[in-house]
């Protein structure tokens, strides 16, 4: 059954996009596993991804191979947060969303930290977590789907 993923990209988001992948480091500098980086090692094809970058939702992707360990991307180092040279590359198909869904289109019931990423408390509430990639619930797609039946490239189930 397909998992569904939601990835912070930021600065990387354009990048990965031309280049149809997904890149975490294996480490972090102090060599300590990082599980949002780890995740993409769970990712398998037919899985959709959900990628947001500079405070909107830009594409849905369709995972098309499983991570393989791989050298750190020409192109993406600059400006990088992590010196390592080595991680996980998951190739992805990425669908544009256009226009963009911004954060405060997605309604606050669904920015729920039990339904994905998001944070909870007094402030920033709904906020994406800090990190990379991680799991999605059926019940955050099947709700975002209803909200977005017109802005979505593709079907994410």
């Amino acid at each position: 059954m397909p998992k569904y993923w939601w990835v912070n990209q930021g600065r990387t988001y354009e990048v990965q996009r031309a280049g149809g992948y997904l890149f975490a480091s294996s480490g972090s500098g102090s060599g300590r596993e990082v599980p949002s980086w780890e995740a993409l090692k769970q990712m398998l094809p037919g899985d959709t991804v959900f990628h947001y970058s500079e405070g909107l939702l830009r594409a849905l992707g369709k995972v098309s191979a499983p991570a393989e360990t791989a050298v750190h991307p020409d192109g993406e180092r600059e400006g990088a947060e992590v010196n390592a040279d080595n991680g996980y590359k998951v190739s992805v198909e990425y669908h544009q969303i256009d226009p963009p869904i911004s954060l405060d289109e997605i309604p606050l019931r669904l920015r729920d930290p039990k339904l994905g990423p998001f944070t909870k408390g007094k402030e920033r509430v709904g906020t994406p977590q800090q990190g990379y990639a991680f799991p999605l619930t059926n019940g955050f797609v099947m709700d975002f789907k209803k909200a977005f039946p017109d802005r979505l490239p593709i079907d994410p189930w």
